[in-house]
């Protein structure tokens, strides 16, 4: 999707979303979100994965 947007003229900048300004900005924030946002829905799937 991210290269058929630039073939377009269009990209995403920082600010937009969880884009932040630079590679490694956004990585660490992309990493934050699965490392702490997910965390109660892995603890949930786990749940899910153990019930009878």
């Amino acid at each position: 999707m991210g290269l058929s947007m630039f073939n377009k003229g269009n990209q995403f900048f920082g600010g937009d979303g969880l884009v932040k300004k630079g590679v490694e900005s956004t990585i660490d924030t992309v990493g934050k979100l699965a490392r702490f946002g997910m965390r109660e829905t892995d603890e949930e799937i786990i749940r899910l994965m153990l019930e009878d």
